[in-house]
């Protein structure tokens, strides 16, 4: 097997989308049983919302907004996990 950095950066790409594809299905159907629901705005965000916008309380959803904070927090952590490992790791060990 080839042990470039291309290489695992390929096999690390792979599998992650491979994992979303397969936990996202799942917690997207069980986040209801949990309580959570999937038309409702919290209560703090529902007295925020006016009534004349109703399309506005479903991307304010419960479930929404778990499901949408995974993906901003991605986001937000590369920039945190690029400055922790530029000054602990060399480069090539944090891959």
């Amino acid at each position: 097997m080839n042990d470039s950095p291309r290489t695992k950066l390929f096999i690390m790409m792979v599998l992650e989308f491979f994992i979303w594809g397969a936990w996202l299905p799942l917690i997207f159907s069980y986040l209801p049983s949990l309580g959570f629901s999937p038309s409702e705005p919290p209560r703090i965000l529902a007295s925020l919302i006016p009534d004349a916008l109703p399309w506005l309380k479903v991307f304010f959803s419960q479930r929404s907004l778990i499901l949408n904070a995974f993906p901003i927090a991605a986001v937000v952590g590369i920039f945190f996990s690029n400055q922790f490992a530029d000054r602990n790791f060399a480069a090539e060990k944090f891959l």
